[in-house]
């Protein structure tokens, strides 16, 4: 499969370059329709761990590999998956989370329910 192009595909506004992850959005809040969608290109560096109190997300892998760690906040074990392109991986609210591609970088979609919202982005202390 060819590397996707984010200017063939179409996002809203400028990139949103987070850590090791340059993110595309391309259905938000605004769109009304209960739901995000968004382009994530991710390096080999880990990004921040974080959590979601509200959001569930479900990755789905277009190009490349990616490395997902997923478990409950407050517990010590987590599951890591490497998802592979057409793989997915959904991640709960309340689930610490953390990934890398498996390379050099990786692209994937990533949709969430409900649409992101930065005040439900929580860092890992």
């Amino acid at each position: 499969m060819e590397e996707p192009n984010p200017e063939l595909i179409g996002y809203k506004g400028e990139p949103i370059v987070k850590g090791s992850e340059t993110i595309y959005e391309m259905v938000t809040a605004e769109d009304g329709f209960g739901f995000g969608v968004a382009l994530v290109r991710i390096t080999d560096q880990p990004n921040e761990g974080h959590w979601h109190e509200h959001t569930r997300e479900l990755y789905v892998v277009v190009w490349g590999e990616l490395s997902v760690r997923s478990g409950p906040k407050g517990r010590r074990e987590s599951i890591t998956s490497s998802i592979r392109e057409g793989g997915s991986r959904s991640i709960e609210p309340g689930h610490v989370h953390q990934s890398h591609a498996l390379g050099s970088h990786a692209w994937f979609y990533v949709f969430t329910w409900p649409p992101f919202d930065p005040a439900d982005y929580h860092p890992v202390d």
